[in-house]
């Protein structure tokens, strides 16, 4: 139990009960002898057993010695703001006792005359696990593919990113000297080495590290962390999956913000390399201009996510712990989501994803082994797009393990090599609709939306809607992956809609997705193929 205490006064003391004070029981007034004896109240009479069978009696003087924290902090003016208290009190022996204790630690507390209120910290549920359920079930802590073990293992996702503290406890190795340097024997370096537990290269393009809450840091967290010596409160949306980083400098990571919805020599390298390297997928945080001198500003996203082949991603809204004051939950794009269009007329962004208010890894360059303690939350179209790495790692999984077409793992079924482009048509495929855009921190109301307008794109990822888990997810697949159509050309596919086998599912939805050759920067009619997808039905 954490409790969270306003003081007026500036220091806390703690004693033993002696002589020189009055029971706890005759302090406060609910619980006196005189109450009592005017009105019975049931109420009254459980607080008295309470006092009676753990203050009076000794029950919790020995829980109180081990088990009990203070953590007090004293305000620069406590005239005018209170100073603050946090009291962590922890028991392990049986329930009643650890109840009863607590309730009577809770009204002597309350009962000082210095303290003003009384909070109970509710354990904190980090955004990286609500962004597993919501991505995973949209239902409190049900994360089904997690349970599968569909946590993104066998898999390594490429970051390309300010640097990653890696002796914090979400990529720390313990099989290597953490006081190494990185690049060196005992650390990743520029050969990717799949031995080591997180993270499995390093290239020091700008330096060997990220600075104090850096961003890459944060990123790498939120799509592979995991904490190696347990279950950590921030474990990454894929952490079973292994990471190559490349450390950038900051300002190429921010530059993108700044180029309004055109096509520059960036998103070309993108898309040429994409194209090149069937097997890639690239996957960009759309930008936070979206409120940029005013509400809901159009062609605001940044390059490279002006990219043909990859996948720009958004930012809605959370829940729980990670949703803001005022905020309208995960069906709502955020007011800060940079808007497409691009500048010649492409639908942007491609796809959202939680992205306000991100609780995950922080770096601590000047300290070893940081954890739990030194997490950091975030917002932004950047805490957006890791939760899509995330899951894409866990979808390449799921076609390499064999869970396609039966949604059960079947080694004779395995796809050893799928595309970038089927990654990116299995998520753009399932995305679901948003509702409109929430902008009432900024005092601006709700923007209306509908899928595949520059607001949201195709939608807020789904993986339940995405691929097939038997008994577990409501959506059949079928895939046709690297097909080639002939110029002029056209390719005709069959599908059988069957739902004798219990599929609730009352949609049919088809995507075409092509990579393509990167286009000149500055480009008016970026899209070089035309390809049309029609569909009809027979009965």
């Amino acid at each position: 139990m954490l409790l969270s205490v306003d003081a007026e006064s500036s220091t806390v003391t703690s004693s033993s009960t002696s002589s020189s004070f009055l029971p706890l029981s005759q302090q406060v007034y609910l619980t006196s002898e005189a109450y009592i004896g005017q009105k019975t109240s049931s109420r009254a009479e459980m607080w008295s057993n309470l006092l009676e069978e753990n203050q009076s009696s000794g029950r919790c003087d020995g829980t109180y010695k081990t088990g009990l924290k203070w953590n007090g902090s004293q305000t620069a003016r406590p005239d005018l703001f209170p100073s603050h208290m946090q009291v962590e009190y922890s028991n392990s022996g049986e329930m009643e006792t650890a109840l009863g204790c607590a309730l009577v630690l809770l009204l002597a507390i309350t009962a000082n005359p210095d303290v003003c209120s009384v909070d109970v910290q509710r354990s904190v549920k980090t955004h990286n696990l609500i962004a597993n359920y919501l991505t995973e079930s949209e239902i409190e802590d049900v994360t089904p593919f997690q349970e599968e073990g569909i946590d993104g293992t066998g898999e390594v996702v490429a970051i390309s990113d300010s640097g990653v503290d890696i002796d914090n406890c979400y990529f720390y190795d313990p099989n290597t000297n953490k006081n190494g340097p990185v690049g060196s024997p005992t650390g990743p370096g520029p050969l990717v080495d799949l031995s080591f537990r997180k993270v499995v290269q390093y290239v020091a393009y700008a330096d060997s590290g990220d600075p104090s809450n850096g961003h890459g840091t944060h990123v790498a967290g939120t799509i592979a962390g995991k904490r190696f010596d347990e279950e950590g409160a921030a474990d990454g949306i894929a952490s079973g999956a292994k990471l190559a980083v490349l450390d950038v400098p900051p300002v190429a990571i921010f530059h993108r913000i700044y180029t309004s919805g055109y096509y520059t020599s960036r998103d070309r390298d993108f898309d040429q390399f994409m194209y090149e390297n069937d097997e890639f997928l690239a996957i960009v945080a759309a930008g936070n201009a979206g409120d940029d001198g005013g509400l809901d500003v159009p062609k605001t996203v940044g390059s490279p996510a002006n990219s043909k082949n990859g996948i720009g991603v958004g930012a809605t809204m959370s829940w729980g712990s990670s949703l803001p004051n005022r905020g309208y939950g995960p069906s709502f794009v955020t007011y800060f989501s940079s808007r497409g269009p691009t500048a010649d007329g492409r639908m942007k962004p491609d796809l959202m994803a939680p992205g306000n208010k991100m609780l995950s890894a922080g770096a601590r360059p000047n300290e070893q082994g940081e954890c739990d303690s030194d997490l950091k939350y975030s917002a932004g179209t950047s805490m957006a797009a890791p939760v899509v790495s995330g899951t894409a790692a866990k979808i390449r999984q799921y076609f390499r393990q064999g869970y396609y077409p039966s949604g059960e793992k079947n080694s004779d079924d395995a796809y050893p090599n799928p595309s970038g482009g089927l990654l990116k048509a299995v998520l753009l495929n399932g995305a679901q609709a948003l509702l409109g855009v929430d902008n009432v921190i900024r005092g601006g109301g709700v923007t209306p939306s509908a899928p595949y307008d520059n607001n949201q794109g195709f939608g807020r990822l789904s993986l339940q809607d995405s691929v097939y888990l038997a008994g577990k997810t409501n959506v059949q697949l079928k895939i046709w992956d690297r097909e080639s159509v002939p110029n002029g050309g056209t390719n005709t596919y069959d599908v059988t809609i069957d739902k004798s086998g219990g599929c609730q599912s009352k949609d049919l939805s088809v995507t075409l997705v092509w990579m393509e050759e990167g286009s000149p920067s500055g480009c008016t009619a970026c899209v070089l193929h035309d390809l049309d997808l029609s569909v009809s039905f027979r009965v």
